[in-house]
């Protein structure tokens, strides 16, 4: 049977599996060889899954590669080895002759301040020898800067009494060559800096250095030479998107007195306007993570009279819709900037209880049958990675019975391949999980038994 071992690529494991099908029913014509499905979209459900892991996973996105060619690392000159003239500011930006220098987290360098520079003055971090001859090599260096300024930025190797730079105070372009002979002498110093000339007048502007030795010059964030790309992240529900014991653990009421009962709440108002807390500035209220630009639905069963209404909000603040509780849904479309949503139910006449059973968050415009909520598993792959490394990545996500929900943060169009929610699809989908946990457990037992030989010399 080790020919039915179960490779890791969606398509072909598809095949296989419907080879196993046949397989288990001893029939090369089985007419309920209903197994697997795809299902795309940008946030989707999957409506008729099961307790299985995914098969495999298509995404398209756009993503900037980081081709790891900038030399200039602007993080270093945050804690300089030497300078003078200068002050580090407790928020971390320094003052450097008038002007005030902020090293941003992506690389960049803002100047602000007016007016000339009053004194002479630089900071400077030195590379090691070792991570100089890490970082760079002999032959022709290039700088394509964004923009001239002052104080200026420059980039340079000392050695034998002469400098080699790459500075924007007058131009953003330029190039020199030093030689892997004179790098290899430690005497050949790597050196980083913003220096400030007395009279020069300061220019607020942000500068962008690229130091490069590959590539067209294109500015790019420091990956110490390592190619990245930004990462697609996707988050895995079932179909229900409202963690209701977390809701329920939290929630205050206005007016009243509530109790949380059959997946929902019966309130009970002592004055008029009974509601549960929903703004976001009070401590006992839950922020549910928004799906921006996307269509969802909340639903109930109520048992009251009409005039009550249920509310969902824009964190905690903007209505985004409202309904009368009879209605027993409501549909929502949270915008692009909002990063939760909180909601509302409530009872307006003192003396009086109402229920609200079932409630259900889920996305699309129509109301899912009520489920529990599964907690979210993520994954976060990227361009530069081969199908089967996402595919291995993937399927140690399970989908859900019946419902799964699938959402990205990067506006992609993805696609996946699942088991379905039929005899067939529930019973190859446990093999197919036991084909993964062994596959888990085997790559676990070998870095284990690698990690041990690398512990011992010998092994008795």
């Amino acid at each position: 049977m080790s020919e039915y071992l179960l490779p890791y690529s969606g398509r072909e494991v598809l095949n296989k599996l419907q080879a196993i099908d046949d397989l288990m029913n001893n029939s090369g014509n089985n007419k309920d060889c209903d197994i697997a499905a795809t299902a795309s979209g940008n946030n989707f459900v999957i409506t008729d899954s099961s307790e299985s892991p995914l098969l495999s996973l298509k995404a398209d996105y756009e993503a900037q590669l980081i081709n790891g060619y900038q030399l200039f690392d602007a993080s270093k000159l945050k804690n300089p080895s030497f300078g003078e003239g200068y002050v580090k500011n407790a928020d971390g930006s320094f003052s450097l002759g008038g002007a005030t220098v902020t090293i941003n987290d992506d690389g960049s360098i803002t100047i602000d301040g007016s007016g000339e520079i009053t004194g002479d003055a630089y900071f400077q971090y030195k590379y090691s020898h070792a991570e100089k001859l890490a970082l760079v090599r002999g032959g022709a260096f290039y700088s394509n800067y964004n923009t001239t300024s002052s104080p200026y930025i420059t980039f340079f190797i000392r050695a034998w009494g002469s400098i080699y730079s790459l500075s924007n105070g007058l131009e953003c372009q330029g190039t020199f060559n030093h030689s892997q002979d004179s790098l290899n002498y430690e005497q050949a110093e790597l050196i980083i800096a913003i220096c400030a000339e007395k009279g020069n007048t300061i220019t607020p502007c942000t500068v962008k250095p690229m130091i490069y030795q590959d590539g067209d010059g294109t500015w790019e964030p420091f990956t110490n030479k390592q190619p990245s790309s930004k990462a697609l992240t996707l988050d895995v529900y079932g179909g229900q998107l409202l963690n209701y014991n977390s809701w329920k653990d939290i929630e205050g009421v206005v007016n009243g007195t509530a109790e949380f009962v059959n997946n929902g709440v019966k309130l009970t108002a002592t004055s008029s306007d009974c509601y549960t807390h929903y703004a976001a500035s009070h401590s006992r209220v839950l922020r549910i993570p928004a799906i921006p630009e996307k269509e969802c639905t909340l639903s109930w069963k109520y048992t009251g009279p009409s005039g009550n209404t249920v509310y969902v909000f824009n964190e905690g603040s903007t209505t985004l819709a409202r309904a009368d509780a009879t209605s027993e849904q409501l549909q929502f479309t949270a915008p692009a900037d909002c990063e939760f949503i909180t909601f509302r139910v409530g009872n307006m006449t003192a003396d009086t209880t109402v229920v609200y059973e079932d409630i259900m968050l889920n996305v699309g415009s129509t109301p899912l049958s009520y489920e529990s909520y599964k907690s979210k598993q993520s994954i976060s792959i990227d361009k530069l990675m081969s199908e089967e490394t996402i595919n291995s990545k993937v399927q140690k996500i399970m989908t859900h019975l019946p419902t799964t929900t699938i959402l990205n943060d990067g506006d992609a169009q993805v696609e996946v391949d699942y088991f379905k929610n039929t005899t067939n699809g529930k019973a190859v989908g446990k093999i197919f999980k036991a084909n993964v946990d062994l596959q888990t457990e085997i790559e676990n037992l070998k870095n284990t038994l690698t990690q041990s030989s690398t512990e011992s010399t010998s092994i008795e």
